[in-house]
Order: structure tokens, then sequence, then C-alpha cells
């Protein structure tokens, strides 16, 4: 689990691409299991949450085509 997660301005980071990576899945499926996962924590409040922050992103892979 080298490199999974980085830190970054003081802050523990990581990416779907990484997690798919170091766990050998496939990246639509944990993209459709983080999807779950936010769907269960809308039901808590902010401060239920924690310091849980998830952050949508887009990325441009070698081919050049934006996810």
């Amino acid at each position: 689990m080298e490199n999974l997660v980085i830190i970054q301005n003081e802050k523990a980071l990581t990416t779907s691409l990484k997690v798919a990576e170091v766990f050998e899945k496939r990246h639509n499926n944990v993209v459709r299991d983080i999807d779950a996962l936010l769907s269960g924590l809308l039901e808590f409040t902010e401060d239920e949450r924690g310091l849980l922050k998830i952050e949508e992103s887009s990325y441009t892979i070698l081919r050049g085509d934006l996810l």
C-alpha cells in the first residue's frame, strides 16, 4: 500500500485512481462504491461526519481524454 495517501498542504489525500491501483480494482467500481458511501453520508450532519471531506475532481489521462 505504498503511496496510497500523500500529504499536501498539511492534509492527507488520495484519489479514486490510486485506490483502484493499490487494491487492484476497476476504477469504475471504486467510483461506484464511493458514490454509494457518499449517499449514505448525506444522512449525517457535517459535525457527525468529522474530518472526512470528499471532493470531486477531473483529470486528463495520457491519451488526452478528459474523464
